[in-house]
């Protein structure tokens, strides 16, 4: 039996993907590189978005994150499309990917028209799945899920292993609530 928990409910991510973010001293820096994908909530979009982010990041100069990107897209995309499955909708719902950087760091947002918050699993080690949110909580720098008008948003920041100090989120990226407990 796995015990589940729920994610920090309340952090939001990057300035909703616009184009500055707030560093951890306050002053506003640039996130120059940005890309937008959007997909139906299909079985082939998880596939679709790893491989969208990996073309990107290999384009922005980002090799060294690049499996990690595209491991945490995936994981994402796929609770996204199973969370819009669920809805019962007469045609597929869309998921929206946005992805940005500033060459130190890259934010992966991807949004769903649930609004049912993502729930961390403990899988056991026979389950087949239930790992995806365990495997972006350690891969990444932060992490965190809000709601949003029609569903919401669960992103993933991925900090470059050179990156300088002034990469650290500044306040709209850390968690307003604990981290995930167990349950």
């Amino acid at each position: 039996m796995s015990s589940a928990s729920a994610v920090r409910t309340g952090s939001e991510p990057p300035a909703a993907i616009g184009p500055e973010l707030a560093s951890g001293a306050g002053a506003a820096r640039q996130w120059p590189l940005a890309t937008y994908l959007e997909l139906g909530a299909l079985p082939t979009a998880p596939a679709c978005a790893r491989g969208h982010v990996r073309a990107i990041t290999l384009e922005w100069g980002l090799r060294a994150v690049a499996d990690t990107a595209e491991l945490l897209t995936s994981e994402i995309v796929t609770n996204a499309v199973q969370a819009a499955g669920r809805l019962r909708t007469p045609t597929p719902p869309v998921i929206r990917i946005w992805v940005t950087s500033d060459r130190y760091s890259l934010v992966i947002c991807v949004w769903d028209v649930s609004d049912d918050m993502p729930i961390r699993q403990h899988a056991a080690l026979d389950q087949a799945s239930g790992r995806g949110l365990m495997l972006v909580e350690a891969l990444s720098k932060d992490w965190g899920a809000h709601r949003q008008t029609g569903g919401k948003i669960v992103w993933t920041l991925i900090s470059l292993p050179d990156s300088p100090e002034c990469t650290t989120p500044g306040p709209h990226l850390r968690s307003r609530s604990t981290r995930p407990g167990r349950r």
